[in-house]
């Protein structure tokens, strides 16, 4: 394996840091084992290695330009392929592990037919509506799996799409992160007018 975070061709298998294999490469193409996950901790996938997991998703119909891997329902799922193809730790500028643990349940439940996706079409709608809301605000497709402020709506996504006995974000986890968010914004806004004064 190589020193990418993402995965590495070797022998015609594609691993991911040590875990079973996700698809396999023969003279025909790309061949995706079923209910492959993608583990994912950096928002720059696919640098330094010469065969690496981008062909297998630009065979899938996916892009992994600008920083971000697209076309992604609620950052998870490709549409075309529902809970067979999973990415799981994509969002960035977030609170990691909780995430991870409730992505990684919404993946369990959705391959034990516990919890359901919307279909195709929907998944391809919500995809084109993100990308609409990043064009009206401004922000580069580099900022799709952006959350920050918005990880704790994410959260109660993920919790609500597993079921009703996944347990929501605790309220302490939500204070804490909303006195950061006001901490940064205090400290933004100060040294605007400081630099605003000072010229």
């Amino acid at each position: 394996p190589s020193d990418s975070c993402y995965s590495c061709v070797h022998a015609g298998v594609v691993f991911s840091q040590g875990m079973r294999i996700l698809a396999s490469h023969s003279g025909s193409g790309w061949h995706a084992a079923p209910h492959a996950a993608f583990v994912s901790n950096t928002s720059q996938p696919c640098e330094g290695n010469t065969a690496t997991v981008c062909s297998f998703l630009q065979a899938l119909g996916l892009s992994t330009a600008q920083q971000h891997v697209a076309p992604l329902y609620q950052h998870m799922f490709a549409p075309g392929y529902g809970p067979g193809l999973s990415f799981i730790g994509l969002p960035w500028r977030v609170v990691p592990f909780p995430m991870f643990e409730l992505q990684s349940k919404l993946c369990a439940r959705l391959l034990s037919g516990r919890a359901t996706l919307p279909s195709a079409a929907e998944m391809a709608a919500w995809v084109q509506q993100h990308k609409k809301q990043l064009a009206d605000a401004g922000q580069p497709l580099s900022y799709s799996h952006h959350l920050d402020y918005k990880q704790l709506d994410y959260h109660a996504w993920l919790a609500g799409t597993c079921g009703r006995d996944v347990p929501r974000v605790p309220g302490w986890r939500a204070v804490v992160l909303h006195a950061y968010w006001l901490w940064r914004w205090l400290l933004l806004v100060g040294l605007g007018l400081e630099r605003v004064n000072s010229s």
